[in-house]
C-alpha cells in the first residue's frame, strides 16, 4: 500500500521525497565506488603515471617481456574505471601506431555474460559486431582455443595472479561512410583475467600484424544499421575521390578493460591508436576511431540486448548451422536475399555504380564469394532474423 500511495499522483511532495531517496541511493553508488577507487574523477585528464601504465602493458608484445605487476597498472586501471571518455584532454599521447583516442560505455550485461558473450570461440566476432567486422576468428595455436576450461568459468576460483592468454586473431572489416574502404589484417592478442581490489577485471590487448591487404571497395544499402553490405574485389575507396587510391591500414593497437559495474552492467573502456592511408600518410583522427567506436558498440548491444538480444546459446547455434552447410546450401539460402539485393541497388546512387554491379548482377551475389565470406552472409542474415529485424528477400 505504501507503493501505491506514493506513486498516488495526488500526492506530489511523497513522490519527490521518493526520488530524491533514489537520487541518493545512486549518490551512495557512486560514491562507493569512487572510495574505491579514489585516484580519478570522471573528467579527469590523462597523467604520465596512466601513459606510464599503458606502455608498460603494450611493451608485452614481445614475449620476452614479463607480464606487468597490478601496481604498475594501477593508475591506468583506475582511470579507466573511473574517467569518462571522449572528454578534452583525455586523448592519449600519440605512439608509433598513430593518433590515440579513450573511449567508454555500458554494456547491458553482467560480467560473466559479458565474457560468455566476447570471449567465447563458438561465436564469430560478425555475429557480435555485424556493424563493424565482416570476418573474425581466432587461428589456430592461439590459446584461448586450447582451454580445458572457459575463460569465464574461472571467476569461480578467485586467484591472486594473472591468468594470461595469447593468440592471433583474423579480422575483416565493414566499409565505414568516411572512405568507402575495407581491410583484412591478423593482429596479436594478449588477455589478462585477474582481480583488483576485489573485483574481477580483464585487459584485452592487441596489436595490429603487419600492414593490412590493400583497401578495396565496398558500400551498404539504405540505412548502414540495416548491416547489408557489398563486397567488391576492386582496390580503392567508394566514396568520391578515393576510387583510385590503394590505401592500407598500417598499425594499429588497442587496449580494453572490462569490469563490473552492478549486477546487471559491465564497464568498458579502450584506448586505441589507428595509422592508416595512402603513400604512407597517416589520413586518420582522433573523430574517425570514435566514430567507428560508436558504430560498433551500437551493433554490438543490438545483438546482446537483455530484453531483446540473443542469448549465447541462440548465436553459438546460428554458428553451428552456418558451419554444417556446404557451399551449395549456403548460396540456396541467399538466393532471394541476393535477388532482392541487386533490385533494390538499381536506385542506389553509389550500389549502381558498374564495380558493384559487377558483384550484384544477375542476382548472383552470393555465388561470388568465397566460402567464409558466404558464410558469414549467411550468419549476419540468420542473426537479423532472430532479432526480429527485416532481411531482404524474405
Amino acid at each position: 500500500m505504501r507503493i501505491l500511495f506514493i506513486f498516488c499522483p495526488r500526492y506530489p511532495a511523497a513522490l519527490f521525497l521518493l526520488l530524491l531517496c533514489l537520487c541518493n541511493v545512486g549518490l551512495l553508488q557512486a560514491q562507493s565506488l569512487a572510495e574505491k577507487f579514489p585516484m580519478f574523477q570522471a573528467h579527469s585528464p590523462i597523467n604520465p603515471a596512466v601513459e606510464n601504465g599503458l606502455a608498460r602493458l603494450l611493451s608485452c608484445r614481445d614475449r620476452a617481456v614479463p607480464l606487468p605487476d597490478l601496481e604498475e597498472l594501477a593508475p591506468m586501471l583506475e582511470y579507466m574505471i573511473m574517467a569518462d571518455g571522449g572528454l578534452p584532454g583525455q586523448h592519449p599521447a600519440e605512439r608509433p601506431e598513430g593518433v590515440g583516442v579513450y573511449w567508454k560505455n555500458s554494456i547491458n550485461k553482467n560480467f560473466t555474460d559479458t565474457l560468455r558473450y566476447y570471449f567465447n570461440p563458438a561465436i564469430s566476432s560478425e555475429l557480435l559486431f555485424p556493424a563493424s567486422i565482416r570476418l573474425g576468428k581466432w587461428l589456430p595455436g592461439s590459446d584461448i582455443l586450447r582451454l580445458d576450461t572457459p575463460l569465464w568459468k574461472k571467476l569461480d576460483k578467485p586467484a591472486t595472479g594473472l591468468v594470461a592468454l595469447r593468440g592471433e586473431e583474423y579480422e575483416q572489416i565493414t566499409p565505414d561512410d568516411f572512405s568507402g574502404s575495407y581491410y583484412g589484417y591478423k593482429q596479436d592478442r594478449l588477455l589478462l583475467l585477474f582481480r583488483y581490489k576485489g573485483l574481477p577485471m580483464l585487459l584485452s590487448v592487441y596489436w595490429q600484424n603487419g600492414e593490412s591487404e590493400t583497401g578495396r571497395k565496398a558500400w551498404f544499402l539504405g540505412d548502414y544499421n540495416n548491416w547489408d553490405f557489398v563486397f567488391t574485389t576492386e582496390s580503392g575507396g567508394a566514396a568520391t575521390g578515393l576510387g583510385w587510391l590503394s590505401t592500407n591500414m598500417y598499425r594499429s593497437c588497442c587496449v580494453m578493460l572490462f569490469y563490473p559495474q552492478d549486477e546487471g552492467h559491465t564497464g568498458y573502456a579502450i584506448f586505441k591508436w589507428l595509422a592508416a592511408g595512402w603513400n604512407g600518410i597517416n589520413m586518420v583522427r582522433a573523430s574517425h576511431i570514435l566514430s567507428g567506436a560508436d558504430r560498433s558498440f551500437a551493433g554490438m548491444q543490438i545483438v546482446i540486448d537483455k530484453d531483446r538480444g540473443l542469448r549465447v546459446e541462440e548465436l553459438e547455434e546460428i554458428e553451428r548451422l552456418a558451419g554444417n552447410s556446404d557451399r551449395a546450401g549456403l548460396v540456396e539460402r541467399t538466393m532471394d536475399y541476393s535477388v532482392a539485393l541487386d533490385r533494390q541497388s538499381r536506385s542506389d546512387s553509389m550500389l549502381r555504380r558498374s564495380e558493384f554491379q559487377t558483384m550484384l548482377e544477375s542476382g548472383n551475389y552470393a555465388r561470388r564469394l568465397g566460402d567464409d565470406e558466404l558464410r558469414a552472409l549467411v550468419k549476419v542474415n540468420e542473426l537479423k532474423r532472430r532479432l526480429g529485424r527485416a532481411v531482404l528477400g524474405d
